[in-house]
């Protein structure tokens, strides 16, 4: 496991977000990008995509289990993926 800090970025799914991850990748950081549906969402270079309502204190909840659980990960921080296994919480 590495000690590479993580950088949670919400709305991911467009230009507003994806800009500001890539520039955290640039300088180290393991970036998680958020988007209210992650179905439509391509993975990009570097960044995990998560499901995030942050209307929602459920969504809100489980995304940040999910960033500990990829923390935690063997293969961290080895990803470029989409995930959909959250339940719907918007």
């Amino acid at each position: 496991m590495t000690n590479r800090p993580v950088a949670l970025v919400t709305g991911a799914s467009s230009d507003i977000g994806k800009e500001p991850a890539s520039a955290l990748i640039a300088v180290g950081f393991y970036a998680v990008g958020t988007s209210c549906d992650v179905s439509g969402v391509a993975p990009f270079s570097g960044v995990t995509i998560l499901n995030l309502n942050v209307a929602r204190d459920a969504s809100v909840a489980i995304a940040v289990q999910q960033v500990v659980e990829l923390r935690r990960s063997p293969t961290y921080p080895c990803r470029s993926t989409r995930s959909n296994d959250m339940p719907s919480t918007a």
